[in-house]
């Protein structure tokens, strides 16, 4: 099973994934989060804009 921190690259830098080519995150106020809680949220927020599109599905396992 692959890391959040994986998953994330893959998804956005990898073969077949979004093509960024320039991103940049801040923490904001929290200073003690981690690469693999950031990398959590991008994928919350890159699987919900998948749903929104109709290109994934949820599959209850």
């Amino acid at each position: 099973m692959k890391t959040q921190l994986e998953q994330a690259k893959e998804t956005l830098y990898g073969k077949g994934g979004l093509g960024v080519t320039n991103l940049k995150l801040f923490p904001g106020s929290n200073r003690d989060v981690t690469a693999e809680e950031i990398a959590e949220q991008i994928n919350a927020v890159v699987g919900d804009l998948m749903l929104d599109q109709g290109e994934a599905e949820i599959i209850d396992v």
